[in-house]
């Protein structure tokens, strides 16, 4: 049976709190411990993917997504182009909705349990391996473009602050 091979990273993401700048006030602001950075490699089978918990919770949002946009459709049909699905010329019309209905819910039922199965897989991969917590999972492709945004973040905080500690100085020279 095939395989596929996942290599992504976790990192450890804390919730700290951060004093505002030239106020009293603290916010909470989330913080990548990068220390913690772990790679993954993971294996999963067709049959590890499908066992997966999120089959049976995604029905639900497939079924809503599905749902509202065919109900759009359906109102366009009846009263915007005047089909009549009871008459027997609007058979065909009332069979291709229903044919489409349905191959437009299992299509996106099996894209958003694939998707979310995989994520839940490396999760609960990544929770056994490092313990319980709050993890932030980055696929290795994705890897240079988040270090390359949290490095500019890091240095925008760093000179920020800087620049506040800069204004205080001269705030009390005069």
């Amino acid at each position: 049976m095939k395989k596929w091979v996942y290599t992504f990273k976790s990192i450890r993401v804390d919730t700290v709190e951060k004093p505002v700048l030239g106020t009293g006030y603290s916010r909470m602001a989330l913080e990548f411990d990068m220390a913690s950075v772990q790679e993954h490699h993971l294996e999963l089978g067709l049959l590890q993917i499908l066992r997966d918990r999120t089959w049976k919770m995604n029905i639900s949002l497939s079924a809503m997504v599905i749902f509202a946009v065919f109900s759009l459709l359906y109102g366009l049909l009846k009263i915007g182009l005047r089909v009549d699905f009871g008459a027997p010329e609007g058979a065909l019309v009332r069979n291709i909705y229903i044919l489409s209905l349905v191959l437009s819910f299992l299509f996106i039922w099996i894209l958003f349990s694939l998707r979310f199965g995989i994520t839940n897989l490396k999760k609960e991969a990544v929770e056994k391996e490092r313990g319980p917590g709050t993890w932030k999972l980055i696929d290795e492709k994705e890897w240079d473009r988040f270090y390359r945004l949290w490095k500019l973040a890091r240095e925008k905080e760093e000179k920020d602050l800087e620049e506040f500690k800069n204004k205080l100085a001269t705030k009390d020279t005069k």
